[in-house]
């Protein structure tokens, strides 16, 4: 009784276990493909390619929209501060720029020459004495007399800048910018 040949599994045991292992490879071989393929780069998903193709129809209808006119300042958020600042601008001239456009993101250059300035509201009673002079001297026929602004301009370093601060920046040579991504910055003005 020692010699006793064993007996077979029921093939129909053995033939789904063979099947559960053939998809288990399968799956996993299809899921590591997948995401191999996918790191390299070599195709898009149907919604990646949408949304590219939305993404430059933007670009492309936004400069069709954007005005005519030069503009020599830009408004925007301070996003990233390195050598040079990185701002992001929400619109230009009233033209609303979409979340995503690459005319959103400009790199400001800060040379020597750059002058940076904290815009600081003056207070009613100072502006209102300086409104009063202004319109005395006008009064007066002083046609040389310049309106008062109702801010002070403190000159200041761009270790004074942080991230979230709101800048009118003005281009160094008068240069449209409405399509520039990185230029020279003649003068800063911090708002907030």
């Amino acid at each position: 009784m020692d010699n006793q040949i064993p007996q077979p599994i029921s093939s129909n045991i053995s033939n789904k276990k063979l099947i559960l292992i053939i998809v288990a490879i399968v799956v996993i071989v299809a899921v590591a493909a997948f995401f191999l393929v996918r790191s390299l780069g070599i195709f898009a998903t149907s919604d990646e390619v949408i949304e590219q193709i939305s993404k430059q129809v933007s670009e492309d209808v936004i400069k069709q929209v954007l005005p005519t006119v030069p503009v020599y300042n830009l408004f925007g958020a301070i996003t990233k501060i390195n050598n040079n600042i990185t701002i992001n601008v929400p619109s230009i001239m009233g033209v609303n720029l979409p979340v995503g456009s690459n005319l959103r993101v400009r790199e400001i250059i800060i040379s020597d020459q750059t002058k940076i300035y904290n815009q600081v509201r003056k207070s009613e009673n100072l502006f209102n004495e300086e409104l009063n002079q202004y319109n005395q001297k006008k009064l007066e026929g002083d046609t040389s007399v310049v309106p008062p602004s109702p801010y002070n301009m403190k000159e200041i370093t761009k270790n004074d800048l942080k991230v979230g601060d709101i800048l009118n920046v003005r281009e160094k040579n008068n240069s449209d910018i409405k399509e520039t991504l990185s230029f020279e910055a003649k003068t800063i003005i911090k708002t907030k």
